[in-house]
């Protein structure tokens, strides 16, 4: 495991509030936070306690079912790998908002710590709140972008729909790297990249080029001709639309591969 005991010594040094740590003052960030819930708000994105518990499992007459159901399908992958890798993991979920994903990576073995990222405080305090219970899972409050967490500090960074959500994701992505011990893995899920010829400022997408710098593997690729046939024959059960794709830290010694 990665030294965890760097974030641990962190904490120690940040005020606890509503359960979780503050690593970053989100006084400045007032106008964002109230400008992200009103988002959420529009996009039935704010959860009761009961159902953040259960997620990503929710109603099936939810607006939202399907892109939950997707979530639930990169879920299942990303627990089967990082269960795999036979070793205790500190990890860190960038992003976390409610919490769910920490929540569901802690679950995968009892040696297994997980760190919820996130700089707003409503989202973190029902985090806290919800998964109480949850002995294994820490929350931040901190700006993923000037937050000074220790170099190598992590066994493993998730980005779970958050590179293409902040400012400028080539910075996210460096910092993200930075914090993975050696043999560490940073793993992009639910986010979208640009096809050849897009022009992402206009798409939303990310910029393919962005992982140019990395040692990169391709984990699941929804546009694989069985990947494409698979989603068809179970038309039933929802498939993420994004690839999983897997950064390595550079010095890694790493050579393990997981099918796609």
């Amino acid at each position: 495991m990665a030294a965890s005991t760097l974030i641990d010594r962190a904490l120690s040094e940040a005020q606890r509030v509503d359960g979780y740590w503050v690593l970053t003052d989100p006084t400045p960030h007032r106008a964002w936070a109230a400008m992200q819930w009103r988002r959420r708000a529009r996009e039935n994105r704010l959860y009761s306690d009961p159902i953040a518990l259960r997620l990503p499992e929710i109603q099936r007459d939810h607006p939202l079912a399907r892109e939950w159901g997707e979530r639930a399908d990169t879920l299942s992958r990303l627990a089967t790998h990082l269960s795999r890798l036979w070793r205790s993991l500190t990890i860190l979920d960038v992003g976390c908002g409610c919490g769910w994903l920490s929540h569901q990576l802690a679950a995968i073995r009892s040696n297994v710590r997980v760190f919820g990222l996130d700089l707003d405080p409503r989202e973190l305090k029902l985090a806290s709140r919800v998964f109480l219970h949850q002995r294994r899972v820490r929350f931040l409050c901190a700006d993923a972008l000037t937050v000074a967490l220790p170099h190598g500090c992590v066994d493993v960074v998730v980005l779970a729909a958050t590179l293409d959500q902040v400012a400028d994701p080539a910075a996210l992505l460096a910092r993200a790297v930075d914090w993975l011990a050696p043999d560490g893995e940073l793993h992009i899920v639910d986010s979208a990249f640009a096809n050849a010829g897009d022009r992402p400022p206009s798409t939303g997408a990310l910029n393919p080029d962005l992982l140019a710098p990395y040692r990169t593997e391709v984990l699941y690729d929804p546009k694989a001709w069985r990947n494409r046939l698979a989603a068809w024959w179970w038309g039933e059960i929802p498939r993420t639309r994004h690839p999983w794709i897997k950064i390595t830290r550079p010095d890694s010694l790493s050579t393990r591969r997981s099918p796609a």
